[in-house]
């Protein structure tokens, strides 16, 4: 038997494999569960108002942390890192949300062809107003945790990851817990 033709009987096996794989329950199982998840998000307020929190962290944490990471390199003090972050965080957070929140809900608010902002801004409105108290205890965490862990020896950049994703956990809880008591959750068709 030459080279060439076990190569390419090799070749014709594995494509062979890759059709059956593709083809398999596997991936079907596979697809239908990505359907699922995009169905979940789309359907669930509580799913999708925490994914795009936690979406807009996945941004806004790693480039506040860089931030701090230059301040510290430039031998600020403990304190402004600490308050640098928190204005830095909240800056980036509100419009990478929002437009989250539009990219996400930009059906929902269309009519006609046409996007209606003001039912849209309300919507935004509502957002933010239940998010008070969270985003209050979310510095009121934030803020010493990362003082402290600076104070411990961390660098800023671990010092702000650690802080900002763990006060995260509470503060997606929180925000969970008063949207079921405020009614943000109570629309489940609708997506944020």
């Amino acid at each position: 038997m030459n080279k060439h033709s076990s190569v390419e009987r090799l070749k014709g096996m594995l494509n062979a494999k890759c059709d059956d794989i593709l083809d398999s329950k596997i991936m079907h199982g596979t697809r239908n569960t990505l359907d699922s998840i995009i169905r979940t998000y789309k359907n669930n307020r509580v799913v999708s108002v925490n994914a795009n929190a936690l979406g807009t962290g996945m941004i806004t944490i790693p480039l506040t942390s860089k931030i701090c990471a230059i301040l510290e390199s430039y031998e600020y003090s403990k304190e402004s890192i600490v308050s640098a972050a928190a204005g830095i965080e909240w800056a980036l957070y509100i419009p990478i949300h929002i437009s989250m929140h539009y990219m996400a809900n930009k059906d929902r608010f269309t009519e006609d062809g046409k996007f209606q902002i003001k039912p849209f801004m309300k919507d935004v409105g509502h957002l933010y107003t239940v998010n008070i108290v969270p985003t209050i205890l979310f510095y009121m965490i934030v803020s010493p945790l990362q003082y402290y862990l600076l104070k411990k020896g961390f660098d800023a950049k671990s010092a702000t990851s650690i802080a900002y994703w763990c006060t995260e956990i509470v503060s997606r809880t929180s925000n969970t817990l008063i949207g079921y008591k405020t009614g943000l959750f109570k629309h489940k068709q609708h997506a944020t």
